[in-house]
Protein backbone atom coordinates (compact mmCIF):
# COMPACT_ATOMS: atom_id res chain seq x y z
CA UNK A 1 0.00 0.00 0.00
CA UNK A 2 1.50 3.26 -0.60
CA UNK A 3 1.95 6.52 1.47
CA UNK A 4 -0.77 9.02 0.95
CA UNK A 5 0.82 12.21 -0.96
CA UNK A 6 1.56 14.94 1.13
CA UNK A 7 1.20 18.52 -0.80
CA UNK A 8 3.55 19.86 1.97
CA UNK A 9 6.32 17.82 0.84
CA UNK A 10 6.33 17.96 -2.60
CA UNK A 11 9.08 19.89 -4.63
CA UNK A 12 8.11 21.27 -7.27
CA UNK A 13 9.24 19.66 -10.82
CA UNK A 14 9.26 23.16 -12.83
CA UNK A 15 10.34 26.66 -12.43
CA UNK A 16 12.92 28.78 -10.59
CA UNK A 17 13.14 26.77 -7.31
CA UNK A 18 14.33 23.37 -9.58
CA UNK A 19 16.54 25.33 -12.21
CA UNK A 20 18.33 26.86 -9.51
CA UNK A 21 19.04 24.14 -7.62
CA UNK A 22 20.46 22.08 -10.41
CA UNK A 23 23.58 22.28 -11.67
CA UNK A 24 24.64 21.25 -14.90
CA UNK A 25 25.42 17.28 -15.31
CA UNK A 26 28.32 15.23 -16.35
CA UNK A 27 27.36 14.61 -19.43
CA UNK A 28 26.54 18.04 -20.36
CA UNK A 29 30.02 18.40 -19.65
CA UNK A 30 31.26 15.38 -21.52
CA UNK A 31 29.23 15.99 -24.67
CA UNK A 32 30.90 19.82 -24.64
CA UNK A 33 33.91 18.30 -24.59
CA UNK A 34 33.48 15.59 -27.09
CA UNK A 35 32.19 18.48 -29.22
CA UNK A 36 34.87 20.46 -29.17
CA UNK A 37 36.87 17.29 -30.26
CA UNK A 38 34.42 16.90 -33.02
CA UNK A 39 34.42 20.21 -33.74
CA UNK A 40 38.71 20.53 -34.41
CA UNK A 41 38.54 23.54 -32.02
CA UNK A 42 40.90 23.48 -29.19
CA UNK A 43 39.74 24.04 -25.58
CA UNK A 44 39.10 22.81 -22.36
CA UNK A 45 36.16 21.86 -20.23
CA UNK A 46 36.32 22.24 -16.29
CA UNK A 47 33.88 22.50 -13.51
CA UNK A 48 34.12 25.59 -11.79
CA UNK A 49 33.63 25.71 -7.65
CA UNK A 50 30.19 27.02 -8.12
CA UNK A 51 29.31 23.58 -10.34
CA UNK A 52 28.80 25.59 -13.37
CA UNK A 53 30.55 24.32 -17.01
CA UNK A 54 33.74 26.39 -18.23
CA UNK A 55 35.39 26.22 -21.26
CA UNK A 56 38.30 27.90 -22.48
CA UNK A 57 39.48 27.72 -25.46
CA UNK A 58 40.70 30.48 -28.36
CA UNK A 59 41.26 33.02 -26.15
CA UNK A 60 37.64 32.94 -24.37
CA UNK A 61 36.10 31.87 -21.68
CA UNK A 62 32.72 30.47 -21.42
CA UNK A 63 30.65 29.65 -18.71
CA UNK A 64 27.66 27.47 -18.79
CA UNK A 65 24.86 27.11 -15.96
CA UNK A 66 21.91 26.63 -14.95
CA UNK A 67 19.65 29.80 -15.82
CA UNK A 68 17.57 30.81 -13.07
CA UNK A 69 14.24 31.80 -14.92
CA UNK A 70 11.81 29.73 -15.86
CA UNK A 71 11.96 30.82 -19.38
CA UNK A 72 15.30 29.42 -20.19
CA UNK A 73 17.21 26.11 -19.22
CA UNK A 74 20.73 27.49 -19.46
CA UNK A 75 22.57 30.66 -18.92
CA UNK A 76 25.66 30.77 -21.23
CA UNK A 77 28.10 33.88 -20.22
CA UNK A 78 30.66 34.64 -23.28
CA UNK A 79 32.69 37.74 -22.61
CA UNK A 80 30.49 38.93 -19.85
CA UNK A 81 27.30 38.78 -21.97
CA UNK A 82 25.14 36.49 -20.54
CA UNK A 83 22.46 34.66 -22.83
CA UNK A 84 19.61 32.36 -21.91
CA UNK A 85 19.05 28.52 -23.88
CA UNK A 86 16.38 26.95 -24.14
CA UNK A 87 17.87 23.63 -25.17
CA UNK A 88 21.90 21.94 -25.18
CA UNK A 89 21.75 22.23 -28.70
CA UNK A 90 21.58 25.97 -28.53
CA UNK A 91 24.30 25.99 -25.85
CA UNK A 92 26.29 23.92 -28.42
CA UNK A 93 26.11 26.59 -31.08
CA UNK A 94 26.41 29.47 -29.09
CA UNK A 95 29.75 27.53 -27.76
CA UNK A 96 30.46 27.09 -31.29
CA UNK A 97 29.85 30.33 -32.66
CA UNK A 98 32.08 31.68 -29.62
CA UNK A 99 35.28 29.65 -29.97
CA UNK A 100 34.84 28.58 -33.88
CA UNK A 101 35.27 32.09 -36.05
CA UNK A 102 34.65 29.38 -39.81
CA UNK A 103 31.72 28.52 -38.22
CA UNK A 104 28.61 30.12 -40.34
CA UNK A 105 25.37 29.54 -38.18
CA UNK A 106 22.12 29.13 -40.43
CA UNK A 107 18.92 30.11 -38.47
CA UNK A 108 16.30 28.82 -39.53
CA UNK A 109 13.10 31.44 -39.89
CA UNK A 110 9.74 31.05 -40.30
CA UNK A 111 7.25 33.83 -41.68
CA UNK A 112 3.56 33.70 -42.34
CA UNK A 113 2.57 33.28 -45.49
CA UNK A 114 0.09 31.63 -47.95
CA UNK A 115 0.05 28.12 -48.80
CA UNK A 116 -0.86 28.78 -52.28
CA UNK A 117 0.65 32.13 -53.75
CA UNK A 118 -1.77 34.18 -55.28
Amino acid sequence: MSKPHDPEKWEPVFGQDHAARERPSDLAGELLAQSLAAWRVSGRVARANDGALVINGNGKEIRIERAPHVMFRWLVTIDGRARGATSLLAVLRQVREALDPGYAASRVRIAVAPLVPQ
